[in-house]
């Protein structure tokens, strides 16, 4: 059987911990890839059938990440990495190609940034294209909290992994 993995696009690891082992908790292998050679190393892996993704978790500030370097994701004004996020999902893993290769994969935005205005008509342009297209909208969740209770995006967070493997489950079984 092929592995069931979860790809975090997070240049700071420590800021995905608790996410990364609840995913280990319920038996999805997890591809933690903070530099663009790395995602596209994981993605070769699914392309030739070794892993099957299941989820892109991706930050949207990823300062030092690339992309550009390693896809073909044409002329890139980032050089302060704030949208690299964006660029990942925008040209790599939701771009407008209708026969996109990872376009029905489900995919997160799990950051600290507040969504400007901006950004807001960013993801619902890229929703309304997935949507479209039949394609599972990006969901967007923003990191917040240091009290010691679970915070509602990390209890979010959890129900998206569990509602997941539940479709697995469902589709596979």
């Amino acid at each position: 059987m092929v592995t069931r993995t979860v790809v975090f696009v997070e240049d700071a690891r420590g800021q995905a911990v608790d996410q990364i082992l609840y995913c280990e908790s319920k038996e999805l292998s997890v591809a933690d890839v903070g530099m663009p050679y790395g995602l596209r190393e994981v993605l070769e892996k699914h392309d030739a059938g070794e892993i099957e993704i299941v989820l892109f978790v991706v930050d949207l500030a990823l300062p030092g990440f690339h992309a550009e370097k390693f896809f073909d994701v044409g002329s890139v004004d980032d050089k302060s990495g704030f949208d690299a996020g964006w660029i990942v999902l925008e040209k790599i893993l939701r771009p407008e190609d209708q026969q996109c290769r990872y376009g029905n994969i489900p995919a997160v935005i799990l950051t600290h940034l507040e969504l400007t205005s901006k950004a807001k008509a960013r993801l619902n342009a890229m929703n309304e294209r997935n949507q479209a297209l039949g394609r599972p909208l990006v969901r967007y969740l923003q990191k917040w909290g240091t009290s010691s209770f679970l915070p509602t995006w990390a209890k979010e967070f959890e129900a998206i992994i569990d509602e997941l493997i539940a479709r697995l489950d469902n589709s596979h079984g």
